[in-house]
């Protein structure tokens, strides 16, 4: 697979809901699914005995599909759209359905770039990795247990620590 350079653009309209309406998010849903290759990331490896690395495969369900694994990356980004539909749900309709509500103080442009961000980072290092069956579902995966090729945290954290400019780490500013 080639490595190509990509600009990081705010695509908020078209990725993330604006917490209006059940149409709205359906059609940003259909965008998202868009970003899905056929077959929605789930593959077939016949000789997956021959990779040190993979571990069991996930089970069809009907039993005729071979062995399967789940890419990463559309795995990833599921997880991704997952959070960001209920939090439009909690938004609209408010933590048991009904108030309809937005919290006071709610910044859904953040919120939003968040989302879209993120989105973009998943597509942009789109981890090949191949997730088998997982232990107790062997029909599924939930994404824990398999190698994934990763840079080194450390050394990375090495890296940035040597170029700072202060000492400050904080994960969200003060409230």
């Amino acid at each position: 697979v080639s490595h190509e350079t990509v600009y990081f653009r705010a695509q908020l309209d078209e990725f993330t809901a604006n917490y209006t309406s059940d149409a709205q998010s359906l059609e940003v849903r259909q965008r998202w699914q868009n970003l899905l290759p056929r077959g929605g990331g789930t593959v077939r490896i016949d000789d997956y005995k021959n990779h040190e690395h993979l571990g069991e495969p996930i089970r069809d369900r009907d039993g005729d599909s071979g062995p399967l694994y789940q890419v990463s990356w559309t795995h990833q980004l599921h997880c991704l759209y997952y959070l960001m539909d209920a939090y439009d749900q909690v938004v609209r309709h408010g933590p048991t359905g009904h108030e309809n509500l937005i919290p006071e103080g709610h910044d859904s442009v953040h919120t939003n770039h968040c989302f879209d961000y993120l989105r973009q980072a998943i597509l942009c290092n789109v981890d090949m990795t191949l997730e088998g069956g997982s232990p107790g579902n062997p029909t599924g995966t939930n994404g824990f247990g398999h190698a994934h090729v990763c840079r080194n945290y450390l050394e990375v954290i090495d890296w940035i620590e040597e170029r700072r400019i202060n000492d400050i780490a904080q994960i969200i500013g003060p409230r």
